[in-house]
């Protein structure tokens, strides 16, 4: 099918907000993942990764919200197009990311000024809230796996690296760099086992810390050697690397993310209808209650604004618009926020999905999006939570932009 480009794309907002697009020419603009806060503490900067247009050269970049501009810090080796480098605040000014350095994943740590203050021996996929451990996994074995989540620096192939790989979830001490802890994917296996284990390639993805560092869940995912097919299921463990509770063995999981210590939603298909439900653990007892929230019935990436809303998004329509929308837990209403435009020409690996964010006094979210050929990040400030309850009449605004 064959697409052309209009004169302007269309942003429709449903309350009052004031909104500005971070863009560069022939440059891709994007934050990355939603389960990581690109918001510094004090809620004046954004990160950011200014990339070519097939990812080859990034750089790290923070924007500037009061004064509007943009400032370049470093570069990395490393990035993709859902993940990106993992970019993140550490620390009070100070920054983290993955990289490639002599042909080995690394994460550094730079303070405002783009100035090297540490090198860790180890690419990490999650940082604790308190900043001490962190967890990693085999950034080059995800993307040979999971095309457009991983790293692609090595050259070799599927066939011979996954033999050579230690293939498991490392906790990382910071204060001393070296691993703590690690789960093995053989001996899950072991421990867990599925039919047939030597007809798929298995991965890890998807590690996320709770709320209080307790305790992480992650995916366990297997590829079929001979056919696209993936199956995956949800695991706990503990700082021990003891697996608390396995979680959805028997239908897909999409999308996570913890509400406090011991709330954790997902997003989940059962007979092909995709279901978000809520784990309440009991740790003491390793126990658990699990609830269905059958209001909801499109996929999303959530984050909770407060104790009893999430803020999410969904997939393009067959209009190629994405919603993002506010869910509230007690009134089960659910709010739109905006309806955005997205490229068609731009799916599969490629496909730039809105991965809200919240800053951390919760007033202003970012977006990625895919409006023209690059991606660019909007800032949808002025969020309210009364929005939730008192929506105004739709407001509708055009973006004009020229021909590319």
């Amino acid at each position: 099918m064959r697409y052309s480009y209009f004169k302007f794309k269309k942003i429709y907002l449903h309350d009052s907000y004031n909104i500005v697009e971070i863009k560069i020419k022939n440059r891709h603009v994007f934050c990355g993942y939603y389960d990581i806060n690109p918001f510094s503490s004090c809620n004046d900067k954004l990160l950011l990764h200014i990339s070519s247009r097939n990812l080859d050269k990034t750089e790290i970049a923070y924007y500037d919200i009061g004064n509007h501009k943009i400032f370049k810090l470093c570069n990395t080796n490393v990035n993709s197009w859902q993940m990106g480098s993992r970019l993140q605040w550490f620390m009070k000014d100070k920054i983290i990311f993955n990289d490639f350095v002599q042909e080995k994943f690394v994460s550094k740590i730079i303070d405002i000024k783009g100035n090297i203050l540490r090198i860790i021996d180890y690419p990490l996929y999650a940082i604790s809230k308190k900043r001490t451990i962190a967890l990693s996994l085999d950034f080059f074995l995800l993307h040979l796996l999971r095309e457009g989540y991983g790293y692609r620096n090595l050259n070799k192939r599927l066939y011979n690296y996954y033999s050579e790989s230690v293939n498991s979830i490392d906790i990382i001490g910071l204060d001393n760099n070296k691993i703590q802890n690690s789960i093995r994917m053989n001996c899950l296996l072991k421990k867990f086992p599925i039919k047939k284990p030597h007809d798929y390639y298995h991965y890890f993805n998807h590690l996320s810390f709770n709320t209080n560092d307790s305790h992480f869940s992650f995916f366990h995912l297997w590829k079929s050697r001979y056919e696209e097919k993936t199956m995956n299921r949800l695991f706990i463990a503990d700082l021990n690397c003891n697996i608390i509770f396995l979680l959805e063995e028997k239908n897909r999981i999409s999308h996570y993310t913890w509400k406090n210590e011991h709330q954790l939603l997902i997003t989940t298909y059962i007979n092909g209808k995709c279901i978000y439900v809520k784990y309440t653990f009991d740790f003491i007892h390793n126990t658990y209650l699990r609830e269905e929230i059958n209001d909801l019935s499109n996929d999303g990436h959530p984050t909770y604004v407060d104790l009893n809303s999430f803020i999410s998004d969904t997939y393009p329509n067959r209009l190629s618009y994405q919603n993002l929308y506010i869910y509230s837990e007690n009134t089960k209403d659910v709010i739109n926020i905006a309806s955005i435009y997205s490229n068609p020409m731009f799916f599969g690996v490629k496909r730039c999905d809105l991965h809200p964010k919240l800053s951390v006094e919760r007033n202003i979210i970012s977006v990625d999006v895919h409006l023209r050929k690059t991606r660019s990040v909007l800032i949808l400030d002025n969020f309210r939570k009364r929005s939730m309850y008192e929506p105004k009449s739709q407001v509708l605004v055009y973006y004009n932009y020229s021909r590319p």
